[in-house]
Parts: structure tokens; C-alpha cells; sequence
């Protein structure tokens, strides 16, 4: 009888750790596409008169997969508007800096179409207008310390893209 009595207490105890295992890797382990893109976004509001107005995700598609991106620096950019409102892109002004401190501008931006998305380029939420923005690919920008500086209304926001959050998997 302390046999079986031991042997479920095993079972038991086995059962509730696989499954809790099982769980955990489902639901709290994102992928390491998630990681990566994670890892290669930077946001900003812009806050006027204490109420966010536009909200701006830029992701550096560059860190995510090296080799689809290799002839220009590739930007996904989302952009939400607080009212919901159709972002009016002249308001806004994109520079890459490189190693010798000049500003370099894009060398296309391109309003992406929602039959345009996929696993990486998809957009948080249904109300973001998103762009794709490439830079020409040069010896002097600094491929480890990239900085994306926006400006909306003429106001300077510095997107910092040269540090990395240790990935999920290690924590």
C-alpha cells in the first residue's frame, strides 16, 4: 500500500511538472522572430498639452535578418495618431547620422498596404499607418550604433538603435 501510495505521489508530481513546463514554453516563451523584433523596435509620443498625440514605433529591419536586407538600412515605421486620424507625413522628417556626424536622408519612404504585412512587417495596432523607410547602406554609418532622429513639427525625437535587451531565451 506505501508502494502505490508512493508511486502515485510520483505520478502526480510528474504530471504537474511536465504540464506546467508544456504550458510555460507555450503561452510566456515568445519566438525568436518576436525576440528579434522585440529587440529592434524603439517608440516615442509626442505629448502635447499633457495628452499623448501621435505615437511612433520604428523598427530596424536590418537587425532583424541580415541577409534579406543587404543593399540599404530598412526601417518599418509605425505611426498612430491619438484621434485616429490619417497622419499627415509632412509633418514628419527622418535623418540617419553616421560616423563623421553627417545627417543622411532617406533614400525612399514608402506607405505600406495592409496586403503588404507579414510576420515581421505588421503593425501593433489596426489605427497605425505604416512606412517602409530605406537609407542607402554606407562604410560610414556605423551598422552597431545606428540613431534614427525624427522630427515632428520641426521637434527632434533620437531613436537610439545601438543597444540590446539579453533575449528571452537566456533569462
Amino acid at each position: 500500500m506505501k508502494n502505490v501510495f508512493v508511486l502515485l505521489c510520483l505520478f502526480a508530481c510528474a504530471f504537474l511538472c511536465s504540464s506546467c513546463t508544456i504550458y510555460l514554453n507555450r503561452d510566456f516563451a515568445p519566438q525568436t522572430l518576436e525576440e528579434k523584433k522585440i529587440q529592434a523596435t524603439r517608440s516615442f509620443q509626442v505629448i502635447k498639452d499633457n495628452q499623448v498625440q501621435t505615437m511612433f514605433f520604428a523598427t530596424l529591419l536590418n537587425d532583424i535578418e541580415k541577409s534579406f536586407y543587404p543593399n540599404l538600412m530598412y526601417f518599418f515605421v509605425e505611426i498612430t495618431d491619438a484621434n485616429h486620424e490619417k497622419i499627415n507625413l509632412a509633418r514628419f522628417s527622418f535623418l540617419l547620422q553616421d560616423k563623421k556626424g553627417q545627417k543622411h536622408t532617406p533614400h525612399y519612404i514608402k506607405e505600406l498596404s495592409k496586403d503588404e504585412f507579414d510576420e515581421i512587417i505588421s503593425p501593433l495596432n489596426r489605427w497605425s499607418q505604416c512606412y517602409l523607410i530605406a537609407f542607402e547602406k554606407s562604410n560610414q554609418i556605423d551598422k552597431k550604433n545606428v540613431q534614427l532622429q525624427v522630427f515632428v513639427d520641426d521637434e527632434p525625437y533620437k531613436l537610439d538603435f545601438s543597444f540590446h535587451i539579453l533575449p528571452f531565451s537566456i533569462i
